[in-house]
Parts: C-alpha cells; structure tokens; sequence
C-alpha cells in the first residue's frame, strides 16, 4: 500500500486556470513564502494553556502530551512564571521507514508576567493525562481584604 499526501486542490479543480482558482493559488503561495510550508508546526511548540483566577489562586493548565515531570522545569522569579521542557523524538525499531510525521518534537519555553504576588513555598504542580496542572497561591498580603468601619 502507497501513501499519498493530501492535496485538496487536485480533487475539484474543474478549470485550472479560472481566476478563483488562481488567486486560491497566490494566497498559498504567499503564505508558504511568508512562514515557511510547515509554518503551523511552530504552533505545536508552543502548548496551548488556560488560566483562571479562582479565589485565592490563579489555575494554570497545559497540554504537554507525551511529557514527564523529569522533562519539565517551571521557575518562579520576580514574578515571572516560566515553563520549559523538551519533548524528545520518538525513535521506535521499526523494519519500514517513516512516510509521514506530524507530532511535535523539541524544546518550548513558556513565560509569563503574573499580576498578583504569588506565594511561591505554597506552588502545586500535578501532571495528569499528559495535562500540567499549577496552582499558584497569592500572597495573603495581596488578597483583598474587607476593612471594618469603626464608629464612634
């Protein structure tokens, strides 16, 4: 059995030459000139995260598939929050050879400036299904705190 890369516009082209079929050709020229014909692989090196404020700490998730606590280091400095790591190539004994590849391999590095100080003694990190969790404490100084009225 053959691999064939998909090619979408090789399916419908009725009339190559047609002006829509033209500039449908330009723009993926001027894409592939400006960031490279593999350009969304950058993307992967650069895990997506959510971030919540709940409370009294901020909630960080990030998707870090394939990774072990051993690949990661997170550093607290200034209240700069950095995350990096190295997802390594998977080299696997195989008897044929590779045809296609598409998941991501390499170093990333994820910093962050955070809003409110963060007790940095109190910091959890939990990996999960290939999910980093972190909760990121404030500072009881930096909470808000309600003030009472004295009256006299």
């Amino acid at each position: 059995m053959s691999l064939i890369r998909f090619q979408p516009r090789t399916l419908a082209v009725a009339n190559p030459a047609s002006p829509a079929e033209t500039f449908d050709r330009e723009i993926d020229r001027l894409f592939e000139r400006a960031f490279g014909r593999d350009a969304w692989t950058t993307r992967a090196l650069t895990p997506p995260m959510d971030i919540e404020e709940r409370g009294d700490h901020y909630q960080l998730r990030m998707d870090l598939p394939g990774l072990t606590k051993d690949d990661l280091q997170i550093t607290l400095h200034d209240g700069l929050l950095s995350i990096s790591g190295e997802k390594k190539v998977e080299t696997e004994a195989t008897e044929g050879k590779v045809h296609h590849r598409e998941r991501w391999s390499g170093k990333f590095s994820r910093s962050l400036r955070l809003a409110k100080e963060i007790n940095a003694d109190a910091i959890e990190a939990v990996m999960e299904n290939g999910v980093l969790g972190l909760k990121l404490p404030f500072v009881p100084e930096a909470q808000p705190r309600k003030i009472e009225v004295q009256v006299r």
